[in-house]
């Protein structure tokens, strides 16, 4: 009687194992090297780069069928894809193409030259065209960045700017002393022609003689400037 009360519960335990086996055999994890097919309890081997799973496998841990990307499509990674991807268009009218499409590549696009990539949310179009620098130009143009002008805090002033302001007050200071020595030259030679007839009478003849001298040889220094 005993053993027979016994076998139910028997049966319902091994019915929960059975129940159990099944559980982690479905919720099993997949090496990195796998992948798990929808509806199937089975690790399938990926497809390399640049092919997609056609068909999956139908033993555990083996490779299914897997087939090359059709033309313009591709995948970069090893993967367990049924379909692969598309690769994208450049635009006809402001890009090129850098690099073709492949099985395991996607084309590759830039700005055509004389234009660069915005890629702030405030730019309406992608490719605008490279701004033009009125003077110095620190960073040309290319197809990610925009040109990058010199500013006068950048640059402070231009080369010819600057070199005409460091000569200015040299020249200046030449002309103030040449002026200076033919005034002096003049005014000596004029001095040592003067002959007094009587003290006063020299005085005021020599002012007035120096003062027409001096007025002559300023007439004539910048009659020669």
């Amino acid at each position: 009687m005993a053993v027979g009360r016994s076998v139910p519960w028997l049966c319902a335990l091994l019915l929960l194992l059975a129940a159990w086996v099944d559980l982690v055999l479905g919720v099993a994890p997949c090496d990195v090297t796998e992948y798990q097919p929808e509806d199937s309890n089975l690790c399938c081997r990926l497809c390399p780069a640049g092919q997609y799973v056609f068909k999956p496998c139908r033993v555990n841990h083996t490779a299914g069928e897997c087939r090359v990307c059709e033309p313009g499509t591709f995948l970069a990674f090893p993967n367990g894809e049924p379909t692969c991807q598309r690769c994208i268009q450049c635009r006809e009218g402001d890009q090129e193409v850098v690099a073709k499409c492949s099985p395991t590549s996607d084309r590759q696009c830039q700005c055509k030259k004389g234009s660069f990539y915005c890629n702030s949310v405030d730019c309406v179009e992608n490719c605008l065209r490279c701004k033009r620098c009125p003077g110095v130009v620190l960073s040309p143009c290319n197809a990610t960045s925009n040109t990058v002008c010199a500013t006068e805090t950048d640059r402070g002033r231009p080369e010819n700017k600057r070199g005409s302001e460091f000569l200015v007050p040299w020249v200046t200071v030449s002309v103030i002393l040449a002026v200076a020595v033919i005034v002096g030259i003049y005014w000596y030679k004029k001095k040592g022609r003067l002959v007094p007839v009587s003290p006063g009478e020299a005085s005021s003849a020599g002012a007035q003689q120096w003062t027409l001298g001096a007025k002559r040889s300023l007439t004539g220094t910048f009659s020669l400037l």
